[in-house]
């Protein structure tokens, strides 16, 4: 196999080993041309470097959206909250519930 068809298949067992849908026999072919060949380490460590790059990147994102969401909807609300006007039995009832609850 030419360089170029070792390299495209490195970069394809790179692509299931990151994806986790590498099979056994893929993986033992990776851990074979990972102990033969410097240059396809120092690809492996440049791949795993950029994939979990973007991923960490990715959830800093995921981490951010919620609190963005919370400041929109606490935006939106209003300064003062509004009277209560639920008839004073309906009251009591929402009192009874909450101290048996307790």
């Amino acid at each position: 196999m030419n360089a170029r068809g070792k390299r495209e298949e490195l970069l394809e067992l790179l692509g299931a080993l990151a994806g986790q849908t590498i099979a056994p026999e893929q993986h033992a072919r990776l851990e074979r041309t990972l102990v033969e060949d410097a240059e396809a380490r120092q690809t492996y460590f440049d791949y795993m470097d950029v994939h979990f790059g973007l991923h960490r990147w990715q959830l800093c994102d995921r981490e951010a959206q919620p609190l963005d969401e919370l400041r929109e909807q606490l935006a939106g609300m209003p300064a003062e909250p509004p009277a209560c006007s639920a008839p004073v039995g309906q009251r009591a009832r929402y009192a009874l519930v909450a101290a048996a609850t307790l």
